[in-house]
C-alpha cells in the first residue's frame, strides 16, 4: 500500500523531480569549477 501511494506521488511529480535534479547538477558543476579556481568559499561568496 505505502508502495502504491509512493510511487503516484513520484509519478506525479517526475517533472519537478527532473527539474530539480537538473538543478542540483546546475550548483555541483558551479561548486567544482570554484573549486578548480581555487574558491575557498563556495560560489566564491
Amino acid at each position: 500500500m505505502a508502495t502504491n501511494v509512493l510511487y503516484g506521488a513520484t509519478r506525479q511529480s517526475s517533472l519537478l523531480d527532473r527539474l530539480y535534479a537538473s538543478v542540483v547538477a546546475f550548483l555541483n558543476r558551479v561548486a567544482e569549477i570554484e573549486r578548480r579556481n581555487g574558491s575557498v568559499e563556495p560560489f566564491g561568496l
